[in-house]
């Protein structure tokens, strides 16, 4: 199951240049194998610079945590609360 979760907007402390709009990413909270590996080649024309991070859930909660902005970790760990509860309901279901 891969559902798309996440928005990070720019904050006026962000050192990246702005255009002047918001800066949206897209966080996947998905369950997929241990040994998956990011695709590469993947991101648009002005973000080949940037990096992919696969995290398991728990290291993304302390790395949001310890250094994020607070009310990105707020909605990363909603999104992770509301994951899990759909898994549990689909799995109880047997539909997961």
């Amino acid at each position: 199951m891969k559902d798309p979760y996440f928005h990070l907007r720019r904050v006026p402390t962000d050192p990246r240049p702005t255009t002047g709009g918001e800066y949206l990413t897209f966080w996947w909270l998905c369950q997929i194998e241990d040994d998956a590996q990011p695709e590469t080649g993947t991101q648009m024309h002005d973000e080949q610079g940037f990096r992919t991070h696969l995290l398991p859930f728990a290291e993304a909660l302390e790395k949001m945590n310890s250094g994020g902005e607070p009310s990105q970790y707020r909605i990363l760990k909603r999104g992770l609360e509301i994951w899990v509860d759909t898994k549990e309901r689909l799995e109880a279901e047997n539909k997961f």
